[in-house]
This record gives C-alpha cells, sequence and structure tokens, in this order.
C-alpha cells in the first residue's frame, strides 16, 4: 500500500470516528473530555486529509484543480473552518452533516483515477484567485448546511418529544448569529474572489470561464442582497434559508457545475 492509499484510509477511520463521537454527544450529554475528543478525532482527520492532498500534489508536481481534487480541497477546508469554529461555539450538528462530505471526498479521490495530463503550472496570483475563490466557497457551502440544520431545529421545536432525543443542539438564535457571519465572511472573500478575477484573468473567452464569473456574480448579488436585508429589515427564518440556497445553488454552478460539464462532460482537464 502507498502512502497516500495509507493517509486516506486513515484519513477516513478518524472521519467515522468523529461521526460516532459526535452522534453520540447529539443524543446525550457527554462531558467536556467527550466533547474534546471529537475534536482531537477531527482534527487527525482533516491533518491526514491534508497530508494526502500535498502527497498528490507531489506526484503530479504541479497544482490540480480537476472537479475531483477541487471538491476534496473544499471537503477539507471546510473542515479546518468547522474545526476553528468549535474552539468558541457549538458546532457539533454542523460537523457531523459535514462528515458524510468529507469521508466521501477522500474515498473518491483516492478510488478514481487521476488526470491524464499534468495541470499547468499557475501564476502566483492566479494561484491566489483561486485559494480565495476555495476559501469563499468553503464559508458558504457551510451557511447552506448550516441552514439546513436550523430549519431541521426549527421543526423539532414543534415536537418536543422528538426534540428531547437530542441533548446538544445549540440555542437557535446562536445558529442564526453563526450562519450569518458565516455568509459575512463568505460574501467578503466572494468579493475578493471577483476582484481579484477581474485583475488576474486575461481572457474570459479562452479559459471557459464567462458562465462561471456570471453565476459568481448572481451569488454575490443574492448573498449581498441577504446581508441587507439581515442588517435593514431583520430577515431570518424561511427567508434567510431560501436566499441562503438560492444563493449557493448559483455558487455551485460556477465553482462545480462548470468543471462537471467540461470535465464530464465534454471530457478536458
Amino acid at each position: 500500500m502507498s502512502v497516500t492509499a495509507l493517509s486516506s484510509a486513515l484519513a477516513i477511520v478518524a472521519y467515522l470516528l468523529t461521526a460516532l463521537l459526535l452522534f453520540r454527544r447529539l443524543k446525550r450529554a457527554t462531558t467536556v473530555a467527550h466533547a474534546r475528543s471529537w475534536r482531537l478525532a477531527l482534527a487527525a482527520g482533516l491533518a491526514l486529509h491534508v497530508l494526502t492532498l500535498s502527497l498528490h500534489l507531489s506526484e503530479l508536481h504541479s497544482f490540480d484543480f480537476s472537479l475531483l481534487s477541487a471538491v476534496s480541497l473544499v471537503a477539507c477546508v471546510m473542515g479546518l473552518i468547522v474545526l476553528a469554529l468549535s474552539l468558541r461555539a457549538s458546532v457539533g450538528d454542523l460537523a457531523l452533516l459535514l462528515l458524510p462530505f468529507l469521508t466521501l471526498s477522500v474515498v473518491l479521490h483516492a478510488v478514481l483515477p487521476a488526470p491524464t495530463r499534468q495541470p499547468d503550472t499557475l501564476s502566483w496570483q492566479i494561484g491566489l484567485h483561486v485559494l480565495i475563490a476555495i476559501a469563499a466557497y468553503s464559508a458558504l457551502a457551510l451557511a447552506a448546511l448550516k441552514v439546513i440544520l436550523i430549519a431541521f431545529h426549527d421543526r423539532l421545536l414543534r415536537n418536543p418529544r422528538r426534540l428531547a432525543q437530542f441533548g446538544a443542539l445549540p440555542p437557535l438564535s446562536e445558529a442564526e448569529r453563526l450562519l450569518f457571519e458565516l455568509i459575512a465572511v463568505g460574501f467578503a472573500l466572494l468579493t475578493l474572489t471577483l476582484l481579484t478575477g477581474a485583475l488576474f484573468v486575461e481572457n474570459l473567452l479562452a479559459q471557459h470561464l464567462v458562465h462561471k464569473t456570471a453565476f459568481s456574480v448572481l451569488a454575490w448579488l443574492i448573498f449581498g442582497g441577504l446581508l441587507f436585508g439581515r442588517y435593514r429589515y431583520g430577515w431570518r427564518g424561511k427567508r434567510a434559508l431560501r436566499w441562503t440556497l438560492l444563493g449557493m445553488g448559483s455558487l455551485a454552478l460556477a465553482f462545480l457545475g462548470s468543471k462537471f460539464v467540461l470535465e464530464v462532460l465534454l471530457g478536458r482537464v
């Protein structure tokens, strides 16, 4: 077994252990030591995940922003954000919802074949633009997951018997505050993404970026409108859910939809 395969397998084991610890925590009250244990397991999984991505890049001797690598990288960044947030907020439910995506991203990246050719070397400007875009997508994707959890929590509040089965859900007000913090950070990063793209990308048509840019601008308008509505009118609840999912859908079409069309349907790397 290669080092890359071994690190992938160990990352999957660490993620499964994290899911088990989190599930136990959400079903009943746990001690501080138990609460700390899932963070340690998640940190181990993410460290192995980063190692796997690093080994993959070292084998290619270049950047790899193919569809599978992009999904794996985004999932990893989302996990790192959740781990950082866990130091000051209750995000066990968010981590539990994210773990299937983390695990699946490692499995697919390990099992499916690598790109048939080495990707082109990127300038530092384009590399910076791509990294900011990945950070923006990760933060806003977490916001989309959080809004789904808020909707689930809201339904549980109408059924006290079912709510009693979950002993560690954060208060709804705290969850909404975290949601809009994620949206605000993601919106700021998305703004930087569009600005760096305008400065550093030379030819949108030749690089097949017109549709990606259009959907990214649409997502920027949606999330900007949601933040304005929150600040000016106190938007929350179903309205925040619809706007967040609509914005994330547009961003998914920009970031992953274009890669799927180019790499899977058209066969371009």
